[in-house]
């Protein structure tokens, strides 16, 4: 009796000993998803191992998994094995990609472990082993192609349990195979046809090899060493099936389809207001728990009208720190795109090469479009020209921007043209966009006078058209009136706090300059110091002589203006047509004889109006050109160097004031031979003078004297009449 009461207790015990939990799978763009579902709660952990993770259900002994299908749905991409441990009972986890696990408990007894590419969050506790020690980061798949293969069980298509000794080529069965009633020759079609197909795209080489040997007598009747499956399989791939490259990123990644971002079938049917109501509706479910499905529903809605900000804000009702689920995280950065927020973790971020409607929202989310071939152009514009027309018209002006920034004139009118052709559309926001790419063409007459058009509509658009025209006018230096400094002042007290504030100051700064009020431009620079560069061009260009003494005058003290070279030349140019020497030489800076020759001379110029001669002729060496001559010619006549003066004035090409040079040198000879007349005859008759006295007599002598007499009052008479006679008095 006792031993049939001990029988039965044994099988009333066995179904707790056979527990079984239920292990399924699911891949995803950015991750790869498994479900454990205990047979109850329990308590579990969760750890690193040297090939992945492992989850320990440590209450639950004598669990078993049911692993059947869990390779139906997954690619062996990130995840490469999955077995439970015969010692342990733990689940073991094998990875084949540089990637880490995040699991988490979805409801009691149901376990969800997420496969994500990339290094574990810092401060992860699952990234230590279960007993504490540490392990060393995952490696990749390309790194693991370097281990040893192992060889596992027959079942291939199967999860492998374990390895087992190699199957020699001598244990396999020649064919042809003896099926019985089985016929083979549908999969002997099928497989026929794909190796054609496979030597057709050159996947497959066929070499002939002469006919099989005949097959022997003791073929196995039964057929339990493999399975062959016609068809696809999860994450394989060859020939002209394989993916093209615009689906994936450019670190192997797959990009997000078009069938998870087709905002234009987000809005649904009906009368705007119902359809606002309804996306509003069931948004709490039991217990007041927000439910995802009808979060995520009234978040797409949102998207579709625009309105990323509260797009953001139903969001919070799922996650208040931020969205982890994949999908909730994708309506997140749209929603920050629509508004013209950044977004660095943004899961488009590197998604400007795909072929689908990510390359929009990646490019959206990127202050400047990278130069070359890194952004697909063709799938941003098709992604662009599908949206609906009133997403067109809030984003186009900002992805013509983009396009225009990166050079792509082409791209940028497209944008404008797909704008424009929204119905309803303002003129004035036509008008815009036309000024925006006609200033990015460089035609900056119509730009002005679209901006100006913009501008004269007012509306929301005002504050956008002022900054156009402002830029028109100041890359043509064109002056303004002053009713376009009032207006960007009165745009920029309403943007305090927006990204649009910093341009605004810029263009306050520049509006003021170019109306003639540089002054208090000079005094709101304070809030705009990169725009110092761009004030001091207009200073230069457009300030009066009395503006320019007031701003452009420096103390000594004062630091190098932060203008370019030729602003600050232009500026010294005209200190120093002022007489301010020494306020042009601050704005030249300290020079040596490595500054460019233009700068030099302009130096030299100042220095001489100082009365350094010194420096001039120093700045001026090894500098040959005429005005370097000229300029080289003053120094070494304030020095007292008349001759080499003189020779300087000539070797510029300046011969009369060589020749002046020359005279006031008293070089006779060279004015006697090259002088100019009447010096020419004078200086002749002076050397003549004091030759040698003629032979002869007395009386010759005499004559001879009286002849040199003669030729003396005549060439001083001619230098005479060359010389104006004082004013006649009134």
């Amino acid at each position: 009796m006792r031993t049939l009461l001990a029988l039965i207790a044994m099988l009333l015990a066995l179904p707790a000993l056979a527990q079984t939990a239920l292990v399924t799978s699911g891949e995803h763009a950015d991750f790869t998803r498994l479900v454990v579902t205990l047979p109850e709660d329990a308590e579990w952990r969760f750890g690193r191992t040297e090939a992945g993770y492992e989850l320990v259900a440590a209450a639950l002994p004598g669990l078993r998994y049911d692993l059947s299908g869990i390779w139906d749905r997954i690619p062996r991409t990130r995840l490469t094995n999955v077995w439970a441990d015969p010692t342990t009972g733990a689940l073991q986890l094998s990875l084949g990609c540089a990637c880490h696990a995040f699991p988490f408990e979805f409801e009691p007894g149901t376990i969800v472990i997420d496969l994500r590419n990339g290094p574990a969050p810092p401060g992860s506790a699952f990234e230590a082993a279960l007993d504490g020690a540490a392990v060393g980061a995952l490696a990749s798949a390309a790194e693991r192609v370097t281990k040893p293969p192992e060889t596992y069980g027959f079942d291939w298509l199967q999860t492998a349990r374990r390895p087992t000794a190699p199957i020699s080529d001598n244990a396999l069965p020649a064919v042809p195979l003896a099926t019985g009633r089985v016929s083979l020759g549908p999969l002997r079609d099928a497989l026929l046809m794909e190796i054609s197909r496979g030597a057709a795209e050159g996947l497959v080489e066929v070499t002939p090899k002469g006919l099989a040997a005949p097959a022997p007598d003791d073929i196995p009747r039964d057929l339990p060493w493999s399975q062959v499956s016609i068809g696809e399989l999860p994450g394989l791939a060859a020939g002209a099936s394989v993916p093209a490259m615009g689906e994936m990123q450019a670190d192997g990644a797959a990009c997000i389809a078009d069938t998870s971002l087709d905002i234009a079938n987000w809005g649904g049917d009906g009368p705007e207001a119902l359809r606002i109501a309804d996306a509003r509706g069931g948004l709490l479910g039991e217990f007041d728990v927000p439910d995802p499905l009808a979060v995520k529903r009234a978040v797409r809605h949102h998207l579709f009208l625009g309105f990323g900000a509260e797009a953001l804000q139903y969001l919070n009702l799922l996650e208040p720190s931020g969205p982890a689920d994949p999908e909730a995280r994708i309506y997140q950065s749209i929603a920050r795109a629509v508004d013209g927020m950044q977004d660095p973790e943004s899961p488009f971020a590197r998604m400007l090469g795909c072929d689908s409607a990510a390359a929009l929202w990646a490019a959206l989310l990127h202050d400047r479009l990278p130069a070359g071939a890194d952004a697909n152009i063709a799938a941003i514009l098709r992604a662009f020209f599908d949206l609906p027309p009133h997403l067109r018209q809030h984003l186009g002006p900002g992805l013509a921007d983009r396009f225009l920034a990166s050079g792509d004139l082409e791209a940028a009118r497209s944008v404008r043209d797909a704008t424009a052709r929204v119905p309803d559309i303002s003129q004035q926001d036509v008008a815009l966009l036309d000024a925006r790419v006609e200033l990015g063409q460089g035609h900056l007459e119509a730009a002005g006078t679209s901006a100006e058009a913009a501008l004269d509509a007012g509306g929301p658009a005002g504050l956008n058209a002022s900054l156009a025209l402002v830029e028109a006018r100041f890359r043509t230096l064109e002056p303004v009136g002053p009713d376009l400094p009032v207006a960007v002042s009165s745009y920029l007290a309403e943007a305090e706090g927006t990204p649009a504030h910093p341009a605004l100051r810029r263009a306050l700064v520049l509006s003021l300059a170019l109306a003639g009020q540089s002054l208090d431009a000079r005094a709101t620079l304070a809030d705009s110091p990169e725009t110092e560069p761009d004030f001091w061009r207009v200073v230069g260009a457009r300030a009066t002589d009395a503006d320019l003494l007031m701003v452009a005058i420096l103390p000594v003290t004062s630091p190098h203006p932060a203008a370019e070279v030729e602003t600050s030349l232009q500026i010294a140019r005209r200190l120093l047509a002022l007489g301010f020497a020494d306020a042009a030489l601050h704005w030249l800076g300290t020079l040596d004889q490595t500054a460019p020759p233009e700068t030099r001379l302009l130096a030299a110029e100042a220095e001489l109006m100082r009365g350094d001669a010194r420096a001039a002729r120093d700045l001026v060496a090894g500098i040959d050109t005429p005005v370097a001559a000229a300029t080289r010619a003053k120094a070494l006549l304030a020095l007292g160097a008349v001759g080499p003066a003189a020779d300087s004035a000539r070797a510029g090409g300046d011969l009369a004031t060589g020749e002046r040079l020359e005279i006031w040198n008293r070089n006779w000879p060279e004015v006697a031979q090259n002088g100019p007349s009447p010096w020419q005859e004078a200086a002749a008759t002076a050397l003549a003078d004091g030759a040698e006295a003629p032979a002869g007599g007395l009386l010759a002598q005499g004559a001879a004297s009286a002849d040199r007499s003669q030729k003396v009052r005549d060439a001083v008479a001619g230098l005479l009449q060359t010389v104006a006679g004082p004013a006649a008095s009134p």
